[in-house]
């Protein structure tokens, strides 16, 4: 599994979102060197219209 910086996913976090919901692998992002998150693919299985849409809620918490 690849690792990327926290900083590198900052400035590229549009094109590494790409790559991963292309079918990429799942990317461990670390701060100083330690594992912090992981950003994985959604298995096609779950992709689904009926899943429910937090993107108001996760904005409003980053505006926070």
């Amino acid at each position: 599994m690849r690792e990327v910086g926290a900083s590198k996913v900052r400035t590229h976090f549009s094109a590494l979102l790409a790559e991963i919901e292309a079918g990429g692998d799942p990317v461990v992002i670390t701060r100083r060197g330690k594992p912090a998150a992981q950003l994985s693919p959604i298995p096609k299985a779950e992709q689904s219209d009926s899943l429910p849409n937090h993107s108001d809620a996760a904005t409003n918490d980053l505006r926070t």
